[in-house]
């Protein structure tokens, strides 16, 4: 079950014909304005954060029903045949800002790590040996994540880890868009409870509600690496470590502790790049 702290009151959201934002969604050569509702921006929000339809429907005070058609809405307007391909173009869109979905396990570690900097890295007066020590730090930030991610979920550590037919699955399913038919169809599967069964597990080890967070984990997790997932990897850790050592020298004036959050910021920005980045295509 997932679990949100918003402030807002309910009363702001419930203007469903407030518009709170106009993006225009440029991707391939094709442009699409798109205006979202306070509704809408929430519903995504929520969604995000992994609440189930009950959840979310009782936080914007409408009904199963109103919520179905308000999905409908949306994929109409990000022209997306499901809600994993709707969030894709949200996120390209700018709707949706990467940092704000990245897991307690990231944060504690990002939190851990930018102590350490600050305490231990930048009393050292050379920059080419700063960039190297943490460019080492980072990258260990990235690779030790998996085994934060399996101590701090019990249920994936109990089942150690999905199944080679769950992985399966779920690269058919993230790198097409396809539906359970066709899926079925591929994998040679032989009744549609074979699918339902294999959804329900893989949902209750990685301990989520919907697509978009499986594939996000397993993206993560390292499941599907590519040259493009190297690549991020290499590149971000550059852009992260670079601006570290800009806060070093030109923050100069400010404490210790805002030192250290603006560190943080630079960290979780490294790690919601390479998550997001294969599965954007960014």
């Amino acid at each position: 079950m997932g679990t949100l702290n918003i402030n807002t009151p309910r009363r702001v959201l419930n203007t469903p014909k407030s518009p709170i934002a106009v993006y225009n969604l440029k991707r391939d050569n094709n442009e699409l304005d798109i205006e979202l509702t306070v509704l809408e921006h929430y519903y995504l929000r929520l969604y995000m954060h992994n609440l189930t339809n009950k959840e979310i429907s009782d936080f914007l005070e409408i009904n199963i029903d109103e919520l179905y058609l308000f999905k409908c809405d949306l994929k109409a307007k990000f022209k997306s045949q499901n809600l994993t391909e709707l969030l894709v173009k949200a996120f390209r869109g700018k709707f949706l800002i990467k940092d704000d979905y990245l897991n307690d396990v990231v944060k504690k570690e990002a939190l851990k790590l930018a102590q350490e900097i600050i305490s231990d890295f930048f009393d050292i007066p050379n920059n080419s040996t700063l960039y190297f020590k943490l460019r080492e730090s980072v990258l260990d930030f990235h690779s030790s994540y998996k085994v934060k991610f399996y101590e701090s979920n019990n249920k994936l550590k109990s089942a150690r880890a999905l199944t080679k037919s769950e992985l399966n699955y779920i690269r058919v399913k993230a790198f097409n868009f396809k539906n359970n038919k066709e899926i079925k169809d591929e994998l040679g599967l032989v009744v549609d409870k074979s699918v339902e069964a294999i959804q329900r597990s893989i949902y209750t080890k990685l301990g989520v509600n919907n697509w978009f967070n499986v594939f996000l984990i397993c993206y993560q997790l390292g499941f599907f690496k590519s040259s493009c997932y190297f690549k991020t990897i290499e590149n971000e850790s550059h852009t992260c470590v670079k601006k570290i050592i800009h806060i070093k020298e030109n923050l100069k004036e400010i404490s210790l502790k805002q030192k250290q959050l603006y560190v943080y910021t630079e960290l979780l920005a490294f790690f919601g790049e390479v998550s997001f980045s294969c599965l954007l295509n960014d």
